[in-house]
């Protein structure tokens, strides 16, 4: 049993041992094959600028997320107006509908703007100038009587005016 024991440990400990080495090859392998498309001083240059703080990290995100804004927006403008050329506003030939009528309405109105029209009428300073004030409304005394009684005009009852 003991020497089973050893055995055994010896196989683990070779397996180990060439795990070991392996996967330090294959760990510099995968280092080789995962290196950035991008090279380390734009990145290093791009981290100097944006990502040493949360401020700017922030300024990257909100630029980047406006400049895809506008491509998106620009290439769905640009497929839309490729698949429906000629079915928009902007594109329909419009002499296919017009008529005779039209024209001769065109005529009239060019007839009409070159007919003289009324003479300029004068304008003084005096007619540039603000209109004036209006008086300032007097405030109204209301005389009564002794003793006489008023009418109230919201209940419609009357009311003993007492003098002091």
């Amino acid at each position: 049993m003991l020497f089973s024991t050893l055995a055994r440990n010896r196989t683990l400990f070779a397996r180990r041992a060439t795990l070991a080495t392996t996967s330090t090859t294959s760990q510099q392998q995968l280092r080789q094959k995962s290196s950035s498309p991008i090279p380390a001083p734009v990145l290093s240059k791009w981290y100097s600028i944006f990502g040493k703080s949360t401020i700017g990290y922030a300024t990257w995100l909100v630029g980047g997320i406006i400049v895809a804004e506008g491509l998106t927006g620009m290439l769905g403008d640009a497929f839309w107006g490729s698949v429906n050329h000629g079915r928009t506003f902007d594109t329909v030939d419009w002499s296919k509908f017009k008529t005779d009528d039209e024209e001769e309405e065109e005529e009239e109105e060019e007839e009409e703007t070159d007919a003289p029209g009324p003479p300029p009428v004068a304008v003084t300073a005096a007619d540039l100038l603000p209109p004036p004030a209006p008086a300032p409304i007097q405030p109204v005394q209301i005389i009564t009587q002794k003793n006489v009684p008023m009418r109230d005009a919201a209940t419609q009852t009357f009311i003993a005016v007492q003098e002091q």
